[in-house]
């Protein structure tokens, strides 16, 4: 899927922007397991497999990321709200996982160049007179908590 080019630029990025207070790569390399975060459930992204094996870019991301430093990948699969606190504590090595970057967000981690885009868009039934997002203010939105779309201009209807 990917070309080595463009996995290696990808891991040499990740591995410049490790949290400070996250295990250094060569701790992670002396361990022999790079412990990596992913959504379990944001798939084709990332998540789990019938076998609870990771899949998706975010998991392939995070195999060729852990492959450059040496040590084997291991997946902690968890939920939106849990990724910044468990890397921040120590439970995770990296995040490799939808993540927008965010001015509150940089205030507690580091983050790599993106090395993907994710367009959000609204979705709503058929029958739902939605021409544009200007029609949104009298509308109910939902999306996941926290996420850079709880973040948006609408977020104050009842999110």
């Amino acid at each position: 899927m990917f070309t080595k080019t463009t996995l290696a630029a990808v891991a040499a990025t990740l591995a410049l922007s490790a949290a400070a207070d996250a295990r250094s790569l060569e701790e992670a390399r002396a361990s022999g397991k790079l412990i990596v975060g992913i959504q379990a459930d944001n798939c084709p992204r990332g998540c789990l497999g019938s076998a609870g094996k990771a899949q998706g870019f975010d998991a392939e991301i995070a195999r060729a990321f852990a492959a450059h430093p040496g040590p084997e990948a291991e997946f902690v699969p968890m939920a939106v709200a849990i990724r910044i606190p468990a890397l921040t504590t120590d439970k995770v090595d990296v995040l490799i996982a939808s993540l927008g970057i965010t001015a509150a967000r940089a205030q507690s981690v580091q983050f790599s160049q993106p090395y993907a885009e994710n367009t959000l868009f609204v979705t709503a039934a058929k029958s739902a007179d939605l021409p544009d997002l200007a029609s949104l203010p009298d509308r109910s939105v939902g999306c996941p908590k926290p996420s850079t779309a709880s973040a948006s201009p609408w977020r104050n209807n009842r999110l």
